[in-house]
């Protein structure tokens, strides 16, 4: 299980982190298990449920370490 944490105020969610990419039509298309911009990042995604998504991440600092639209995050394992 790893740790998706908000670095800003330090929220911190576990489990399964993923990274969702979209079509042309705002669906998603795939799921990825490191970030590219563009995708957003799930954790626990299961059949349309999940216990957080962040918006789209804008800029890829590491394969555990990126920024979203709002949002400056890392990943622990």
């Amino acid at each position: 299980m790893s740790k998706l944490i908000r670095q800003r105020d330090n929220l911190v969610k576990e489990g399964l982190i993923e990274f969702v990419e979209f079509d042309k039509n705002g669906r998603g298309k795939n799921i990825h298990t490191k970030p590219k911009v563009g995708y957003i990042c799930i954790v626990d995604g299961r059949r349309l449920i999940y216990t957080w998504m962040t918006t789209l991440i804008t800029k890829i600092i590491s394969d555990t370490e990126f920024l979203t639209e709002n949002s400056h995050y890392l990943i622990k394992n």
